[in-house]
């Protein structure tokens, strides 16, 4: 278990987009994450064990801030490598997170919250079937924001190191905080990892979707193929 906590102190002078103009602010960090040893003993080459972290920012008005905000960020991630065996033939993950942004309800919270409190889904990071910002409402950012991500991984099949998988990942958000609207993003998807002697490459190409629990489907911009590149990205 690693636990930090401490202050911040964090200026924002946005010349263009989203957030605070000019503005400063003085706030309370923590951060405890729990992992198993067979998680940390894998890390680099990820196939078995557990993490689960906790965070929380905190921005009281007054105290060389301009407003008063509190962040919460639940998460986790659980590996299996079934039948135990080594190297592995299969790694399954399922990862996500659970998070809320609380600062009153003012109507100008998305422009008093600084951007880095806020949620941003998509991008090879969760919902690998949109683009970073790219669902309604996101340009600003979300109050709340809920994730899980299930990928099953085939290790030791093809030469020369090279590793496909399969992922579904699925998404809710909402500009309120402790609340979620009813539509379900989700995206399924495949890709390609390469276990490079510099760290883990990978490409993957998903298809954005939208599952309306009631009521019109927002214009989310989805279904949409989206494709990925990245390095040192891992699960």
């Amino acid at each position: 278990m690693e636990t930090q906590a401490g202050p911040a102190v964090e200026y924002f002078n946005t010349i263009a987009g989203i957030g605070p103009t000019q503005d400063a602010f003085f706030g309370f960090d923590t951060k405890t994450e729990v992992t198993s040893h067979l998680f940390e003993f894998y890390r680099r080459d990820p196939r078995s064990g557990w993490s689960l972290g906790f965070e929380t920012q905190s921005r009281v008005k007054g105290a060389y801030s301009s407003v008063s905000a509190d962040r919460m960020l639940l998460s986790h991630e659980k590996l299996w490598n079934p039948g135990n065996y080594d190297p592995p033939f299969l790694v399954v993950g399922l990862r996500g997170f659970a998070g809320t942004i609380w600062a009153g309800d003012r109507p100008s919270a998305f422009t008093d919250v600084p951007p880095d409190l806020r949620f941003f889904l998509g991008g090879d990071a969760d919902l690998r079937g949109a683009a970073r910002k790219g669902l309604p409402g996101d340009d600003l950012g979300f109050l709340t924001a809920v994730y899980e991500g299930l990928e099953l991984r085939l290790v030791d099949v093809l030469p020369q190191g090279l590793q496909p998988l399969a992922f579904v990942d699925g998404a809710m958000g909402s500009q309120r905080d402790f609340h979620v609207e009813r539509d379900v993003y989700w995206s399924p998807g495949v890709g390609l990892r390469w276990a490079s002697p510099v760290g883990s490459i990978r490409a993957t190409v998903a298809r954005g979707l939208v599952w309306s629990r009631g009521g019109p489907v927002a214009d989310s911009g989805l279904p949409h193929w989206h494709f990925f590149f990245s390095f040192g990205q891992e699960f």
